[in-house]
């Protein structure tokens, strides 16, 4: 461990890495990722209570611009990796469907379309995004391609995780099928989606333990 140390400080300089009681911890120059990403998060959540849209829209932007490939990759694989990999997974999730949200609030319509097509292909299992989809689509003018894209959540999670739609995609669904209003109010974007069950379920790093799952049998998102 010594020497590996010894090798990064050599080819990074001082301040990365520390000694504090006998244990190597990164410097105070050294922004992690997760902190970034947390700190954008946080920001982002503030400016959505103040319905500033647009920062909540540039602070995650910038945030998710940063981060590409797998969360600690170079790390030896173990619980406490795994963990930390799962973490953060969740809240890069999060940022991500925030954003997509923010997009919506703005009136950014196909940007926020194109954006939630895309987060419903890598992930299929994550609620909120397919009922973000829904009303994107809805306030497109494309209640056809909303409805149909419900049919389809609903036939990923069935067939993929086991599990019904949630009362909030369900109802969302209704509310497209009678035009209701509503959806075109700010006020809709409030509506809180469960979602992270149906991943979790599909999810291969759930190894070892049970899923622990709300209450009502499901989990509620973050942001």
């Amino acid at each position: 461990m010594q020497n590996h140390v010894l090798r990064i400080r050599r080819a990074a300089g001082d301040g990365l890495v520390d000694t504090v009681n006998g244990a190597y911890v990164f410097g105070p120059s050294v922004e992690l990722d997760t902190e970034v990403l947390t700190d954008a998060i946080s920001e982002a959540v503030a400016a959505q209570r103040r319905h500033d849209h647009g920062t909540r829209r540039a602070v995650l932007e910038s945030a998710l611009a940063g981060l590409d490939g797998e969360p600690f990759a170079d790390l030896v694989e173990g619980p406490q990796v795994a963990a930390a990999r799962r973490h953060i997974r969740e809240v890069h999730a999060g940022a991500e469907e925030g954003l997509a949200e923010a997009l919506l609030a703005q009136g950014a319509i196909r940007e926020a379309i194109e954006l939630l097509a895309r987060l419903t292909a890598e992930n299929r299992y994550r609620e909120r995004r397919w009922w973000l989809l829904m009303l994107g689509q809805y306030r497109a003018g494309r209640r056809r391609d909303a409805l149909a894209t419900y049919n389809e959540a609903r036939e990923q999670l069935v067939n993929g995780a086991g599990i019904e739609p949630g009362d909030e995609l369900s109802r969302l669904e209704r509310l497209i099928g009678a035009d209701d209003p509503m959806l075109m109010t700010p006020a809709v974007l409030a509506t809180p989606v469960q979602s992270g069950v149906a991943d979790a379920r599909r999810s291969e790093q759930f190894v070892g333990r049970e899923v622990e799952l709300a209450p009502s049998g499901r989990c509620s998102n973050a942001f």
